[in-house]
């Protein structure tokens, strides 16, 4: 009998996603699934809200506007910081991420631009603003992770 996902359940999935321009970001096919607890805010919120109700086996494309994705592009999470601030020997390139700390504990943080010596760093997700589309095949929906399971079958 198969479970169909609901909050709390632990999903493996298989996917790729396709940009707007049609360039594939991320495809798990010939490797291992995506695993993730349903509900958990650990993939994009339309992500979880498409895959709720479906069984392992069940395949589904979907197409998720910013909002639903990886949030709309926000410019006060922009910054521009010293160049000084990395340690020297970092070799900083655009969409590299690292964690800042900050009031509210460690924040993801993606460079977005450098400029002699500054930085420009932003807490959007690279994707935020898109329009993505997911190609999923669900592999195995479980009740609870259990310590010592056996990995979801590809």
């Amino acid at each position: 009998m198969s479970i169909a996902i609901t909050d709390g359940h632990t999903v493996a999935i298989h996917y790729s996603l396709t940009l707007q321009d049609g360039a594939v970001a991320e495809d798990t096919q010939g490797g291992e699934p995506l695993v993730f607890v349903q509900g958990a805010q650990s993939v994009p919120p339309g992500l979880e809200r498409d895959l709720e109700g479906l069984q392992a086996g069940d395949e589904r494309e979907l197409i998720l506007a910013p909002a639903d994705g990886f949030g709309v592009v926000d410019p006060t999470l922009e910054q521009t910081v010293e160049r000084a601030l990395f340690p020297a020997e970092a070799e900083l390139e655009p969409g590299m991420s690292f964690g800042a700390q900050g009031a509210q504990g460690v924040t993801p943080v993606w460079i977005k631009e450098l400029r002699d010596d500054k930085v420009i760093v932003t807490q959007n997700h690279p994707l935020a603003g898109q329009s993505l589309m997911y190609r999923v095949r669900v592999v195995d929906v479980r009740e609870a992770a259990a310590e010592g399971a056996e990995p979801p079958s590809t």
